[in-house]
């Protein structure tokens, strides 16, 4: 269908499935393909924890500047919950491509992000 939540929701089991099957290939295929209709649908595109799990297949199958492209929808979004993931899972990316720069800046840019609920860091 054509439902936003509902297709979140299947992508994200396809994404569960792919992870107890311990990163098959016809898994991954499976939740890719999900995740890309899903992300079609309503504002699934930018959802934090869905990125982040699409981004994961990404590099999964591969495609790290794929999954940077995904990364960045959250990295621009310095108040969420997920900022922090999806910093790690981007030094990841840069450090595979060979950009050690940028996975430093990435890196860096943590040790300057207070953990959520600590004051005075």
């Amino acid at each position: 269908g054509n439902d936003p939540e509902v297709a979140r929701d299947n992508a994200f089991v396809r994404f569960r499935l792919w992870e107890e099957a311990g990163g098959s290939d016809p898994t991954l295929q499976n939740a890719l393909d999900a995740v890309e209709r899903s992300f079609k649908l309503g504002t699934n595109g930018t959802h934090p924890a869905s990125v982040i799990y699409a981004a994961r297949l990404y590099i999964a199958a591969g495609s790290h500047d794929g999954a940077l492209d995904l990364l960045s929808r959250v990295t621009k979004q310095p108040e969420c919950d997920e900022i922090e993931a999806a910093i790690l899972h981007a030094a990841w990316c840069f450090r595979s491509l060979g950009e050690d720069d940028a996975c430093i800046t990435y890196l860096e840019y943590l040790l300057d992000v207070p953990p959520p609920g600590i004051k005075n860091w």
